[in-house]
């Protein structure tokens, strides 16, 4: 059975939204604002029009039912300049992270040991204590403390941690160096290294 307006294209949504597309054309950002449109506005015959999303989502390889997103991986930098803040690894909603790696960069090679550590917050949490997180307010995940400029993956995450874990934009990372041993005017570069889930 075909969905309906299958043979009167100009009645679905999907159809006029993307008519003047080449599939594998079609970019993520462009096929979420589709998605994020049709969810706020409640176009008429909802159901089927997910059900095109759905297939076109999978046709472009803009969502997947078994496994990252093609062409998700990345690797994004977050720069903590000091002990006061920290940066937030934070999912735009609706997206899914798998978090592969971390790994630190220091700008300069620290003067001392730091203690690097990495929590897991929520939007209640990140309100509490929005500058920096802490062990009494945040999930505290792992730690470790080095003098060293760049730190591997296996030394910031724990043995019993070291799984990859998922991020969205209701419990992310927020990673924080204590800058204790760093130089004056270092900078502490976290690498993540992810791909989409959804």
């Amino acid at each position: 059975m075909t969905l309906p307006f299958a043979d009167r294209p100009e009645e679905s949504r999907v159809y006029q939204d993307l008519k003047t597309k080449v599939l594998q054309n079609l970019t993520s950002d462009e096929f979420d604002s589709l998605k994020a449109s049709m969810f706020s506005e409640g176009v008429n015959g909802l159901e089927d029009e997910y059900r095109r999303l759905l297939l076109l989502g999978l046709a472009s390889d803009k969502i997947s039912v078994s496994g990252p997103l093609a062409n998700s991986g990345q690797v994004a930098t977050y720069t903590q300049s000091d002990d006061s803040t920290s940066p937030t690894v934070r999912p735009p909603i609706g997206e899914v992270w798998q978090v592969i790696a971390i790994a630190v960069s220091n700008s300069a090679s620290p003067s001392g040991s730091s203690s690097y550590q990495i929590y897991l917050s929520d939007a209640d949490m990140l309100a509490a204590s929005p500058s920096k997180p802490s062990a009494g307010n945040d999930l505290y995940y792992s730690q470790t403390s080095s003098g060293s400029t760049n730190i591997p993956f296996e030394s910031l995450i724990e043995d019993h941690n070291a799984q990859p874990f998922l991020l969205t934009n209701e419990m992310f990372m927020r990673p924080y160096n204590d800058f204790d041993g760093m130089a004056t005017g270092a900078t502490c570069n976290w690498n993540i290294a992810y791909v989409r889930i959804r």
